[in-house]
């Protein structure tokens, strides 16, 4: 267990990252499942500190990938749009 001067200082950005970033098995384990969708590898970056992995899709890869569908949404009165889905 960790003790209470090591809990009462300052971690520097590298001891956060070390800390609470999932390990590589895990973020293997997300790049394997979007491969295994159709995701080209190529599409998917992971972060520095492993805590965000992102990747470019089309919005009907999006839909198959979430089992969702989504919809463009305007508002009668303003030329505003949102986006929703449908789960």
């Amino acid at each position: 267990m960790l003790g209470l001067t090591y809990l009462a200082r300052h971690w520097t950005a590298a001891e956060v990252n070390k800390a609470f970033a999932p390990s590589a098995a895990t973020v293997n384990a997300v790049r394997e499942w979007l491969v295994s969708t159709g995701i080209d590898h190529r599409r998917i970056t992971v972060s520095d500190n492993r805590g965000w992995i992102a990747f470019d899709a089309t919005v009907e890869e999006a839909e198959d990938l979430l089992g969702a569908q989504y919809h463009e949404y305007g508002h009668s009165d303003e030329d505003k749009y949102t986006l929703g889905c449908d789960s």
